[in-house]
């Protein structure tokens, strides 16, 4: 699952137990075009939770915070939730926004800026596309966009335990290897980036 923990303000994927509507229907989908066998790795003793938590009490609010915003959306009560979005959370998504210039500065309205505009059309996380477009008005596109595509997905690079971005963008860069396919689909989504 993916956990969003304020202290870091980044999403982090975490191994939680499934909940017992995830597992029942996992398991409806071993048979649904013929006969099929569930197999589970876990003790029929062990008991599993009733229901996980909804994504938005887990997840960084950022890119629905924005995406409100340019519906003219600023604050979370004026919308039907089917679970309404944490205030601390939704506070805190506000203040990142504005603190990369997305949303204006002042004010209880969540008023989209040009650059918070631009950043909604790249589809990616406020803060990558932040990054992006900073990387664009210091000249470093393709630096920029290619940093995005490695922070956007899983690290397929094969470096074990190493956080220097520096390490993979000299692997993008490289010739073939072992981790072509990676190599290939981070390229590729740099440079759907970089058509945007």
């Amino acid at each position: 699952l993916s956990r969003f923990p304020p202290a870091t303000g980044l999403d982090r994927l975490v191994t939680e137990k499934e909940g017992r509507a995830s597992a029942d229907q996992r398991r409806g989908r071993a048979g649904r075009l013929g006969p099929g066998t569930c197999i589970r790795f876990w003790s029929e003793s062990e008991r599993l939770v009733d229901e996980a938590d909804p994504e938005i009490l887990r997840a960084d609010l950022a890119g629905v915070v924005l995406e409100c915003a340019l519906w003219g959306v600023g604050d979370p009560s004026g919308l039907a939730w089917l679970d309404p979005p944490p205030a601390a959370a939704w506070g805190q998504a506000v203040e990142t926004l504005r603190m990369l210039g997305l949303l204006a500065q002042s004010g209880n309205e969540a008023g989209v800026t040009r650059l918070g505009r631009r950043a909604a059309e790249l589809g990616l996380a406020p803060r990558l596309a932040a990054l992006v477009l900073e990387g664009i008005d210091r000249g470093a596109p393709g630096l920029a966009a290619a940093c995005a595509a490695l922070l956007a997905d899983r690290d397929g690079s094969g470096i074990p335990a190493d956080p220097d971005i520096r390490l993979r963008l000299e692997m993008l860069r490289a010739g073939a290897g072992e981790r072509d396919a990676w190599r290939r689909a981070t390229r590729g989504e740099a440079g759907r980036l970089l058509r945007r």
